[in-house]
């Protein structure tokens, strides 16, 4: 009697991986007797050395060894830990893949990052904050600071909801020691959003101003 080899599928969370969790993946399958171990992207494929003296700069797709079996590991969209035959050694290589991946996994913006949250939060505020002062039911200083506050949370939102922080894996070809700060990544975007706010609130307290005169 023999018995029937099933493969093994483990799906995973979102991750972030840095360089040396790439180069740390690769050490386990050679270190488990994997051999022509190929590493591909969107437009090529290399070898495990290949990979190591080139340093692709385009985001990774896929991991993939066929000797003694075929096991892959996904990295597209989804993460996606394959192995084809349910044995010992197999059961033991997945087990180190996904303990690895697991300690990457990522934090989950998907409710933040939410459009609809961003706009349901902004333009009711400016809606009613007009209406409050135009009312006179609150000061136009006050109005200014509702204003001033919602453009803040709108632009935290929309940088929140940049490829770096929505709902993906992010693969960072650089070793994570040399992985810039928040503050340095998101520079540009930040002086943008900061010259919007201040440009924005000047206008609609101009605008809010000239309604209630």
């Amino acid at each position: 009697m023999e018995k029937i080899s099933h493969p093994i599928r483990e799906r995973l969370s979102f991750v972030r991986l840095y360089l040396d969790d790439i180069e740390n993946l690769l050490t386990i399958l050679k270190e488990e007797g994997f051999s022509n171990i190929k590493v591909k992207n969107i437009e090529h494929q290399y070898s495990d050395d290949e990979f190591n003296k080139i340093k692709p700069k385009k985001p990774l797709d896929e991991i993939v060894s066929n000797v003694p079996f075929y096991i892959s590991i996904s990295l597209g969209r989804d993460v996606d830990v394959y192995a084809s035959v349910d044995t010992a050694l197999a059961q033991g290589v997945v087990k180190k893949i996904t303990n690895l991946l697991k300690k990457k996994k990522r934090k989950a913006f998907s409710i933040i990052t939410n459009p609809w949250l961003r706009w349901s939060l902004f333009i009711p505020s400016l809606l009613i904050s007009n209406i409050l002062s135009f009312e006179n039911i609150i000061s136009f200083k006050m109005m200014s600071v509702t204003i001033f506050v919602s453009l803040i949370l709108f632009n935290i939102l929309n940088i929140l909801d940049s490829p770096y922080y929505s709902k993906r894996n992010i693969i960072i070809l650089e070793h994570s020691v040399k992985q810039q700060s928040f503050f340095m990544r998101n520079k540009d975007q930040l002086i943008v959003n900061a010259i919007c706010i201040i440009i924005g609130s000047l206008v609609g307290s101009l605008i809010t101003y000239i309604i209630g005169k």
